[in-house]
């Protein structure tokens, strides 16, 4: 099978084995696979990973490994692939699961966490920090930029019918963005501020917007603010107009520039989403919470950066740090109609076309989806 490979600082298409499920496994194949900032990041030498890249995806299952406990006296029907970790907690993904679990046939999404799931960690029911987990095309483990892909069957969402593939897709990141509303209380009443118009942010600024009494986004492209500002977001354009571009160095800064006064983002907020991974993002979040206020952190980056803890502790500030979230929470949203992603969406590209894909994504593309052949 193809699958689109990075090593030696190069990501290029090979043909690989197809993946061989191991007990307690689904083979899975690929339909759509989102391009992440993180995949982009990744090929500037974040995590250090080589092999194949990707976490976002929607595919079918083609197979299923028994698990030991599929034999003949066990309590889970060997059918099913249901939940097999009594005692674990919730790992992966720290969420109840569907009892029944998922069948060969069923189009699934996939939780990018592989944890151990018999550490103290997952025990806890805190699977997603596990100490010796893998990551779906990030750590240790190849991802789904690939026509196949296996993963744990407890890992596994079934997609409801109603949500197409290309909706489907965005389940990883939109469950990024719903993990803010897992973390921090938020009400009608709260003043939140998101910085940065990428894929994430644009997100977090959709998915807070339906809970928040005001919600604004800083961002330097105009097309990007115009989804946000659609969906009820106060949008504010920062700076010059920047050429499209995902490098943390040419994120939102502290200046707006171009517009009225009413473009301007007066007051401090009780909450910051810090969406870009940039110094000047950090900087700007900081800068714009109130005492006692929030600042969550949504993005993490290749390149390291000085910062100054003083402002933290002179204004009591809570800094949090956000990661994975609930797929049921945004399969949910999905169905119901909540939000609709498909503005994101920018490109789809044939996965003949990967390479040169993954490269115009890292131009400033919002999200562009690799689709595989039938």
């Amino acid at each position: 099978m193809q699958a689109l490979r990075f090593r030696d600082g190069t990501a290029r298409l090979e043909e690989v084995p197809m993946p061989v499920p191991q007990p307690g496994e689904a083979l899975i194949a690929v339909a759509r696979a989102g391009i992440c900032a993180t995949d982009i990041e990744i090929t500037r030498g974040y995590m250090g990973f080589e092999g194949t890249l990707g976490h976002e995806f929607v595919g079918r299952i083609v197979d299923i490994a028994p698990s030991p406990t599929d034999l003949p006296g066990s309590n889970v029907d060997s059918q099913r692939g249901g939940r097999r970790d009594a005692g674990l907690g919730d790992a992966p993904g720290d969420r109840p699961r569907d009892p029944l679990g998922v069948a060969v046939g069923d189009r699934v999404v996939g939780e990018i966490n592989l944890p151990c799931r018999v550490c103290e960690t997952c025990r806890a029911g805190r699977g997603n920090h596990c100490p010796d987990r893998t990551v779906l095309g990030i750590l240790g483990k190849d991802g789904v930029f690939a026509s196949h892909v296996t993963l744990p069957v407890a890992n596994l969402h079934r997609v409801a019918d109603e949500i197409d593939d290309r909706r489907a897709a965005f389940v990883e990141p939109l469950a990024a963005a719903l993990q803010i509303q897992q973390q921090v209380a938020i009400d009608r009443n709260a003043r939140v501020l998101v910085i940065g118009d990428g894929r994430l942010g644009l997100l977090c600024a959709l998915t807070l917007v339906r809970a928040a009494g005001a919600v604004h986004l800083i961002g330097r492209h105009a097309r990007k603010l115009r989804i946000a500002s659609d969906a009820g977001v106060r949008t504010h354009l920062r700076g010059p107009e920047s050429p499209d571009s995902n490098r943390p160095s040419q994120m939102p800064g502290a200046v707006p520039a171009g517009g009225s006064e009413a473009d301007d983002v007066s007051g401090r907020f009780d909450v910051v989403v810090e969406a870009t991974g940039s110094p000047a993002g950090w900087d700007l979040a900081v800068s714009s919470v109130r005492p006692r206020g929030t600042v969550v952190l949504k993005t993490t980056t290749h390149a390291a950066r000085p910062w100054n803890p003083a402002p933290l502790v002179i204004d009591e500030i809570t800094v949090v740090g956000s990661r994975c979230g609930p797929f049921g929470g945004a399969l949910e949203w999905l169905s119901r109609g909540w939000i609709d992603p498909l503005p994101l969406l920018e490109e789809e590209a044939p996965f003949a076309d990967a390479e040169a894909a993954l490269h115009r994504a890292g131009e400033g593309r919002l999200k562009v989806q690799l689709v595989m052949e039938e």
